[in-house]
């Protein structure tokens, strides 16, 4: 019984934890025009993967075109 409380608690705390954290690191930049959430080549290059990959084309050129912007010798 009290192995099983344990494990119960385990879980209960892990799943606050893991909620708290989205709520507290869950601000995405929505689109290009974010600028203050999107200012290093690296994010916007992988936003645009994302962004690509959610078949989102509009925002995928646009993050990529930033992170161009940024590098623009990087093939």
């Amino acid at each position: 019984m009290r192995m099983r409380l344990g494990r119960f608690l385990a879980i209960v705390l892990g799943a606050a934890a893991l909620s708290a954290v989205g709520l507290i690191g869950g601000t995405i930049a929505r689109s290009p025009d974010d600028a203050e959430m999107t200012r290093s080549l690296l994010g916007n290059y992988l936003a645009g993967r994302f962004a690509k990959a959610q078949q989102d084309t509009e925002s995928a050129a646009g993050f990529y075109a930033r992170a161009l912007a940024r590098d623009p010798g990087n093939e």
